[in-house]
């Protein structure tokens, strides 16, 4: 598995995170509890992820499939992006954490920080 940084290169990630499993496997493995599919229309919708929605799954893991019209908001405050993504499906996901929560995002979406 590999993940792109901020620079655009390239580096191989150890699977030492989320019990072994790549970024890549999260997204393909997510079932419906734990994806949201924004892209399923072609409406702009807005999301808000709230850490206790997350905190509140078995894996602690939310992956967001959005199209380009669509905006996720989350608190400002404990998220941090990661320089970690992943590709599947043609979408490509950026990672973001808050302690022990994690959501892999698609880059397509337009990720508010809000208050």
């Amino acid at each position: 598995s590999s993940w792109t940084g901020k620079d655009g290169k390239v580096h191989d990630m150890a699977d030492v995170w989320f019990a072994n499993s790549s970024l890549e496997q999260l997204v393909q493995s997510a079932t419906s509890s734990h994806m949201l599919d924004l892209s399923a229309d072609a409406s702009a919708n807005v999301q808000d992820l709230k850490l206790s929605d997350v905190l509140g799954l078995d894996s602690q893991v939310m992956v967001i499939k959005a199209g380009t019209n669509d905006v996720v908001n989350i608190d400002h405050t404990g998220w941090t992006h990661s320089d970690f993504t992943t590709t599947f499906d043609n979408h490509s996901y950026n990672l973001w954490n808050n302690g022990n929560a994690y959501a892999l995002i698609d880059q397509n979406a337009q990720v508010h920080q809000v208050i």
